[in-house]
């Protein structure tokens, strides 16, 4: 069991924290067609509700990954078909894009934490980090105690902020987004992620190599990448460096540079000075056919809809 003592609100934050800092209803959440469209704190990519209504939210979909952190009562989160049972204290993270389903609570309270993870790209570093991402994430007491104790400080501290009144709050925010990510992302690569396909420890020098691998792709995924390429990019065989990148983020090479494309694809059809035609060529694929086709697969729904979902004019 998570100690309560760490992520226990008291009287006063609760009363604080029904109210959202930037003057939007305190559980809005905005779905179309199974998509939400998350409206963050001003000046941040990132967005906290304090949950007691225990309302459901049926499956839906965003560009941003998700925190939930039940705090009084147990509570459920389904994605991708699969049910998560979560105990007071538990921080599941839901990777951005996946389809997910918010239990119905009778009772309880929990925190709800969107945030973009575009603006952490651009660290040198964090692309090895995202790429852990791409499957949820559970961490409590019992499953990660080495790093529990400080994750969920992070995420206590993240909401004293949120709703606090500091005038460099962004910046507060910000270090403590960054801190509790770095800490995930040391605590998985050490090998201690509880994952079915975790592999052993990469070590230094394969951590380098991964590093070096993730970084290669988060720069240049909208060119024509192969899977020897990379390989060979990092000193690997193909058939090695397959079973290791499967191992590491749940997905083959393929599947992962579809899903970055993918999610490119997304951020820049919320531009509507951009045609599909040109973001097909921007994201690296072949035709707007293909494009067209594969972002269906992965959302459901074709591009030129998700444009619309946004209110963007199309332009072909």
């Amino acid at each position: 069991m998570n100690p309560s003592f760490l992520y226990s609100l008291t009287e006063q934050q609760k009363k604080l924290y029904r109210f959202q800092p930037n003057e939007l209803s305190a559980f809005e959440r905005s779905c179309r067609d199974g998509h939400e469209i998350a409206k963050y704190l001003k000046g941040t990519s990132m967005r906290f509700w304090y949950n007691y209504q225990g309302d459901a939210i049926p499956p839906h979909w965003h560009e941003g990954i998700e925190l939930v952190i039940p705090l009084e009562g147990s509570y459920s989160v389904t994605v991708q078909n699969k049910i998560w049972r979560l105990e007071p204290g538990d921080i599941f993270i839901i990777p951005p894009g996946d389809l997910h389903a918010l239990g119905y609570a009778a009772d309880g309270s929990r925190l709800f934490f969107q945030i973009e993870l575009e603006i952490l790209n651009q660290i040198k570093g964090f692309s090895l980090i995202r790429s852990l991402l791409t499957n949820p994430v559970f961490i409590s007491q019992k499953e990660c105690p080495s790093i529990y104790e400080t994750e969920i400080r992070l995420i206590m501290r993240m909401a004293e902020l949120y709703w606090g009144n500091s005038p460099v709050k962004n910046v507060h925010l910000s270090a403590c987004m960054m801190e509790f990510f770095a800490c995930y992302g040391d605590f998985a690569l050490q090998g201690n992620l509880p994952a079915p396909d975790a592999g052993p420890a990469p070590g230094d020098i394969l951590g380098k190599k991964l590093a070096k691998i993730f970084d290669h792709i988060e720069h240049h995924f909208a060119e024509s990448l192969s899977l020897e390429e990379v390989a060979e990019l990092a000193g690997f065989s193909k058939f090695y460096f397959t079973r290791v990148f499967k191992q590491y983020t749940g997905k083959t090479f393929y599947d992962y540079l579809t899903l970055r494309r993918i999610q490119e694809a997304e951020r820049l059809l919320m531009m509507p000075e951009l045609s599909v035609k040109d973001i097909s060529a921007r994201c690296g694929f072949s035709s707007v056919s293909a494009f067209n086709r594969t972002f269906k697969k992965w959302k459901n729904c074709a591009p030129t809809g998700f444009r619309n979902l946004h209110g963007s004019q199309v332009r072909m």
